[in-house]
């Protein structure tokens, strides 16, 4: 007598395999989709040597750009100092005045022709209301308060007062020390501040 042994897989089996095979092509179907989202990646073009060079220019055109900012003031402020009081000395100090009204149209037609930069990059822009208020205040501060108090301090300490400085003006024309601070006052701001301050910071990455 033969007997016959019969295996019943249960019904469950077919199932079970089906989930299996389910889960193993979800992870393969995530992997598609994702690399299908995914941008191309542009392939890495060479630089021509053209590019490189005016790269390199313009990198050499803004250290020569920050030297004339931060040492063309004070080669300047040389032209007049040591002259006698008379015509020439007054010649002397217009030339400087003017000498420095070309070296900041200088280093602007750097920036803007060269760098490419824009006029609000080197803080030159439409005052706010805040800033001529600020401006205001500063300058009452300095007049009213910090003026006379160094003053009062030099003095008790015996270090000498601003007189040897104030001597240098005496017999100039009102006009030219208007004319002066004007010119003064608008170069520092724009080569110190306006020009090497922000391009030493972009180039540093850092404000110290």
């Amino acid at each position: 007598m033969i007997v016959r042994a019969t295996l019943r897989v249960p019904r469950t089996a077919p199932r079970l395999a089906r989930v299996v095979r389910d889960a193993q092509r979800i992870p393969n179907q995530r992997l598609h989709r994702t690399a299908a989202a995914q941008p191309p990646v542009a392939p890495c073009l060479p630089v021509s040597r053209g590019a490189v060079r005016c790269h390199e220019f313009v990198e050499a055109t803004t250290a020569v750009g920050l030297i004339l900012a931060l040492l063309g003031p004070l080669l300047i402020a040389r032209i007049g100092e040591g002259t006698q009081p008379g015509r020439g000395r007054m010649l002397r100090l217009l030339g400087a005045q003017l000498a420095l009204c070309g070296l900041v149209m200088l280093v602007l037609a750097i920036a803007f022709s060269v760098e490419g930069l824009a006029w609000r990059q080197v803080g030159l822009q439409a005052p706010a209301f805040t800033s001529v208020a600020y401006g205001l205040a500063l300058a009452g501060f300095f007049v009213y308060i910090y003026g006379p108090a160094a003053y009062w301090l030099l003095s008790r300490l015996h270090l000498g007062g601003f007189e040897h400085g104030l001597a240098k003006l005496e017999g100039l024309p009102l006009w030219y020390l208007l004319f002066a601070v004007l010119i003064g006052g608008a170069a520092e701001e724009i080569l110190y501040r306006g020009y090497a301050f922000e391009r030493l910071t972009s180039i540093t990455g850092s404000l110290w």
